[in-house]
């Protein structure tokens, strides 16, 4: 499978990292082109995927429900980060210098990217049942939180619907709510 990449940073050294030892660009594009079947874009923003696009080609001109439900997008995710993530230098939590550019892709720096996602600390789940406490239900609404707490959350935390949903449920659990 090809793949075109584009780095939209401005300024290569503002970096998200994963692990001690790699970063990515804190905004950059991957495409996929795969043989017979329409193109794949996945743009990503402050490390996290963001963005999905299809593209029809010569060879496949119309995208098709079956192009969306037979993407493998968490392999793709985990191919953009081997072949965006760059070994960086750190200190006191900073980058401090970009060692070289990535000529292969990376599994230790796909492995730290996922090692880092999903984690919610205490700390996040107080601040959400907090948000949830602060924007009540109406009468009408059903669930645990309301519409605008999950909005809140959402934007506070940068995160998308189901895992605001997530986050809420697990403070449940946890006892916060």
């Amino acid at each position: 499978m090809k793949t075109a990449a584009a780095v939209t940073s401005a300024d290569t050294m503002i970096m998200d990292t994963y692990g001690d030892n790699y970063g990515l660009p804190m905004e950059f594009n991957i495409t996929f082109m795969r043989e017979g079947e329409a193109d794949v874009r996945l743009d990503f923003e402050a490390g996290r995927l963001t963005r999905v696009t299809f593209q029809a080609t010569e060879a496949h001109p119309e995208v098709l429900a079956g192009d969306t439900r037979n993407l493998p997008l968490l392999r793709f995710r985990d191919e953009a980060v081997k072949r965006m993530a760059t070994p960086v230098r750190m200190k006191d939590g900073e980058v401090v210098m970009i060692l070289e550019a990535n000529v292969g892709g990376y599994d230790e720096a796909r492995r730290a990217y996922n090692r880092g996602r999903g984690r919610v600390t205490v700390e996040a789940l107080s601040r959400v049942a907090e948000l949830v406490r602060e924007f009540p239900k109406s009468p009408n609404e059903r669930g645990i939180a309301s519409a605008r707490a999950y909005q809140a959350i959402r934007d506070e935390f940068g995160v998308l619907d189901r895992a605001a949903q997530l986050w809420v449920k697990r403070a449940r659990d946890r006892g916060l709510l």
